[in-house]
């Protein structure tokens, strides 16, 4: 059983969420995970506390089985249960006496496991040690260590607790990440870019640039021997770059965002796509994992790459690490809980297919399935080279290699969705008609698995083999949509449709593989099941951002002449004036000398109040009408309103095309060379318009309400009058 240290604990809990913590606390004493709460009822806090996604950040790290771990800043217990399972011993010291409580409700279990309270600064550990966590920790350095330089003062008091071949593992924020600048706020402030800015005022937090880490580091004479870029970020990892591969194709797929407040200013993922390309997507990373040592040391296998497939059902729970080993690379695959060694060793297990293709074939070890790295190109890179040569018809004659390598020894079958076993695997949903099927059918033979060894080709991650007969249709349509997925300029080359006509695929059975491919990510794998707890970013148009602001200090209005042709664009002039605290004064010349019929005076295309004070042309009073106004929007009046002279009503528009028609008191317009107006106006924002359309919906209900009760009232003394003459009274 875990051990509970109190012995340094004095009293008060100096970090916190919140009461959700008891919550939290609560859920795992009765042993309920994320899956027993509502995901309406679901916080972020709890999410992040409770997620075994958290635990991917050090799942695949290679520590020594030996091994002592210091665990700093614990926390509710996210990865101690991790670092246990990969050491020999864990120290887990947490400041928060609550926090701990949950950690060892959580870990109570693991006999190799020992919970401190208190501040790390005031423990006297005995031993020194061969790791030392900081898992979101060291950002806060500032705030629980004094001294004119807190975060190198606390790297020196780790340091004298480590082993001298010892490793401080840091996983920290960039601040430079390339989240905060596609909208991200600073992850421990909600402030947005101020990180980027530098942490201006900010004292108690903040996180560093590489280079920074760098330089940091090295002022305490420790060195950053090798950074990971956890991708997305360290808190929900779910791959693992080193300096071998961040800049890669590999990198910058589009993730998950879990947090509340995230703006959406741009394509982030397309981004770190474009800085990996250019070779600085190390500098941009959205957080790292730093090895940190007192000397410079190798591995015998250096890890260049992870991907984490461990968001599943229990049953296919893997990771797959890329490594360097004695100048040669391999590829692991790892499985993480016994049923999912189940399924690695089927993978192992799968018959090799005579003729021009075979399954890569690997050797156990420790559970694992080592295979060796392949150099050759796979016949997604064959893709990428043809389509940078526009070269559409060698594309087509590779996809038709493919199928006929692959695909074209199949015989037509009515009764495959009828078997149990496909049921499970796909759902219900079901095409029309025959279809062309193949038993034992990997139905992940996309281009990034299929190697090319010569004239032959050898199929990689054979996970997905099923001994039931599949349509060889539905492959196709997975195989193409990953293309174009992955390719988005593949569509200029090649026509998507028609090779999906080509190949048999009728839209109404490509809406039906939807539903098979979702039942079969979602319900049998279990893929991403964190994925139903995304956070939409509230996506901001700056444009029209800098449109709205760039009002409140000019006003761009047009006037529309009618003379006879109506209102048309070939007769306005366009006025350009500045604001001063919304006030404006518009004088502008009318270009005709014929009768005017009509003239109308457009405040600019966006919702508005506005309100024409003075309207006259050469001395002479006009007349402003609103046209398609909502109401009259009266302002408060303040200590300065002269009690006998009420300011005037704003007029309230809540279309984008606010309009006025001027005339004269008495009789037509005639002829108008010039027109003078002053005011003033005030456009809306998006939370204002969103209030006064519901008040106007308010209103116009209130409104028929009013009409209909009006029209019972007179039908009920219609009847009333009726029956007073018939009955002669």
């Amino acid at each position: 059983m875990a051990k509970f240290n109190e012995t340094f604990y004095h009293g008060v809990d100096q970090y916190s969420d919140g009461e959700v913590e008891e919550e939290i606390l609560r859920l795992v004493r009765q042993g309920m995970g994320l899956d027993d709460i509502l995901q309406e009822e679901l916080s972020y806090p709890i999410l992040y506390h409770l997620s075994k996604v958290r635990e991917n950040i050090f799942l695949w790290y290679p520590f020594a089985p030996e091994a002592r771990i210091l665990e700093v800043g614990a926390g509710c217990g996210a990865v101690t249960g991790i670092l246990c399972e990969k050491a020999k011993e864990v120290v887990a010291v947490e400041l928060s006496k609550r926090r701990a409580t949950i950690n060892f409700e959580r870990n109570r279990q693991r006999a190799n496991l020992e919970i401190v309270v208190g501040n790390l600064n005031e423990i006297p550990l005995r031993e020194q040690f061969d790791y030392i966590i900081l898992n979101g920790v060291f950002e806060y350095a500032g705030s629980f260590t004094e001294g004119e330089q807190p975060y190198e003062e606390f790297l020196k008091q780790i340091a004298r607790r480590l082993k001298p071949e010892g490793t401080i593992l840091i996983a920290i924020e960039n601040r430079l990440g390339a989240k905060y600048f596609a909208g991200a706020p600073e992850d421990h402030t909600d402030r947005y870019f101020l990180g980027l800015d530098r942490y201006d005022g900010v004292k108690s937090v903040r996180t560093f640039s590489k280079t920074e880490l760098e330089d940091l580091c090295a002022r305490t004479g420790l060195i950053c021997n090798r950074f990971y870029y956890p991708y997305p970020d360290y808190k929900f990892p779910y791959e693992i770059f080193t300096d071998e591969s961040v800049n890669t194709p590999l990198y910058g797929r589009p993730m998950f965002q879990f947090s509340e407040g995230k703006l959406a200013l741009f394509y982030e993922a397309g981004l770190c796509q474009t800085l990996a390309k250019e070779g600085v997507a190390d500098k941009f990373a959205n957080s790292f994992l730093v090895e940190v040592k007192q000397k410079h040391s190798r591995g015998e296998r250096e890890i260049q790459y992870v991907k984490l497939s461990c968001d599943r059902n229990p049953g296919f729970r893997i990771y797959t690490a890329i490594w360097e080993e004695a100048g040669k690379r391999y590829v692991g695959k790892y499985p993480v809980g016994p049923k999912a060694a189940e399924h690695l060793l089927r993978m192992n297990q799968r018959d090799r297919a005579p003729g021009r293709w075979s399954y890569l074939g690997g050797r156990q070890e420790n559970g694992a399935i080592i295979y060796d790295y392949l150099e050759e190109a796979t016949l997604d890179d064959l893709v990428s080279v043809l389509m940078t040569r526009r070269e559409g018809e060698r594309i087509e004659a590779l996809i038709a290699d493919f199928y006929q390598v692959f695909l074209a020894d199949s015989r037509l079958r009515e009764d495959y969705g009828q078997d149990p076993r496909f049921i499970e695997v796909f759902g219900e949903a079901s095409c029309a008609g025959a279809k062309k099927c193949v038993e034992n059918l990997d139905i992940d033979l996309i281009f990034d698995n299929i190697f090319c060894l010569g004239k032959t080709y050898a199929v990689i991650d054979a996970e997905w083999v099923f001994p039931f007969a599949i349509p060889v249709e539905y492959v196709m349509w997975r195989v193409l949509n990953e293309l174009f997925y992955k390719h988005p300029g593949l569509s200029q080359i090649v026509d998507h449709r028609q090779l999906e006509e080509k190949y048999g695929i009728r839209k109404e059975d490509a809406a039906v593989f939807k539903r098979w491919e979702i039942h079969f990510a979602y319900q049998y794998v279990g893929s991403y099941s964190l994925q139903k707890y995304e956070r939409e970013p509230l996506r901001l148009e700056l444009e029209k951002i800098a449109r709205y602001y760039s009002r409140a200090r000019s006003l761009v209005s047009k006037f529309y002449i009618n003379t006879g042709n109506g209102y048309n664009e070939n007769e306005t002039v366009t006025v350009q004036v500045p604001l001063t605290d919304g006030r404006f004064r518009i004088r502008v010349q009318l270009p005709t000398e014929a009768e005017l019929l009509n003239l109308r005076w457009d405040p600019g295309a966006y919702p508005c109040r506005c309100r024409v004070e003075r309207a006259e042309s050469l001395g002479k009073e006009l007349v402003c009408v609103p046209d398609g106004c909502e109401a009259e929007w009266r302002v408060q009046e303040s200590e300065e309103t002269v009690a006998d002279e009420p300011k005037q009503a704003m007029d309230l528009f809540l279309t984008p095309d606010p309009r006025y028609e001027i005339s004269k008191r008495k009789g037509r317009l005639g002829k108008l060379s010039e027109v003078t107006l002053e005011g003033e106006i005030c456009y809306l924002s998006w939370e204002e318009l969103m209030r006064e359309l519901d008040k106007a919906q308010q209103r116009k209900q209130e409104q028929i309400a009013a009409e209909v009760a009006r029209a019972l009232e007179a039908r009920g003394s219609l009847k009333t009058r009726v029956v007073r003459k018939v009955s002669g009274k």
